[in-house]
């Protein structure tokens, strides 16, 4: 009897791809059309991708809103103006600008299509690009009229992009350090905004597994650190069926 041998964790990427998209894995059965150019993302539409259009949706065009009210796993528009009532205000703040985290940015040609066809313009950084290219890009990114920035792990740690102001992650990240790498991107001198994170988790799946790990751990971690767990940031678990 041959036996072969699944690492676990070539195993795990593959299912995390499958949580962006169905098809992102490549698998038998489950394979977008060999030319990429010959479908929209509507032919091949996500849950995940779906929600995050909604929520970029939200933020179209507005300065220092509030996070997007979620129902469901959907968002909806409420007229329960008491929600958010006492939401910050930064007088004559410029439009809010958005970063989407994807962990796989060879994935990101879906994303594209995803915003292209939906009217987001957008920057993307990526590990291919040098240092003067990514600095390059997040210039044009704080200087133009473009909100959205895809982002992958490159973009975590080192990186002061404090002129957006909104993180959506669309990949589950490790551990609530990780997380708190990433966010610390926009949540640093000389941000004026509310910051807002967005996590989507796709419900019944190791998303809800590993994000409930890293949240709980991080919460333990501040109490046990004694460091206040109410800070400028709001977190919004976005949960898709």
């Amino acid at each position: 009897m041959n036996l072969t041998y699944l690492n676990p964790q070539t195993f795990y990427l593959g299912i995390r791809k499958a949580l962006l998209h169905k098809f992102a894995p490549d698998l038998d059965g489950y394979q977008f059309p060999h030319d990429h150019n010959t479908f929209t993302y509507h032919d091949f539409p996500s849950t995940k991708i779906d929600t995050m259009l909604g929520i970029l949706n939200h933020h179209r065009g507005k300065s220092c809103a509030a996070p997007a009210i979620i129902v469901d796993g959907h968002i909806v528009e409420s007229d329960d103006s008491q929600r958010w009532a006492n939401w910050p205000v930064v007088p004559g703040a410029p439009v809010d600008k958005l970063i989407v985290y994807l962990a796989f940015p060879s994935q990101n040609w879906i994303i594209r299509k995803a915003l292209g066809e939906n009217g987001f313009e957008f920057e993307e950084i990526q590990g291919r690009a040098t240092p003067p290219q990514r600095a390059a890009t997040l210039k044009a990114f704080q200087q133009g009229t473009k909100q959205v920035l895809l982002m992958s792990n490159v973009g975590t740690v080192g990186l002061n992009i404090a002129f957006a102001n909104i993180v959506i992650i669309m990949d589950n990240l490790w551990s609530a350090q990780e997380t708190e790498q990433l966010m610390g991107r926009v949540w640093c001198h000389p941000q004026q905004k509310k910051t807002i994170e967005y996590h989507v988790i796709a419900d019944g799946t190791s998303d809800v597994f590993i994000g409930g790990i890293s949240f709980d751990k991080g919460l333990a971690h501040r109490r046990l650190m004694h460091m206040p767990t109410n800070l400028r940031k709001t977190y919004i678990y976005v949960t898709i069926y």
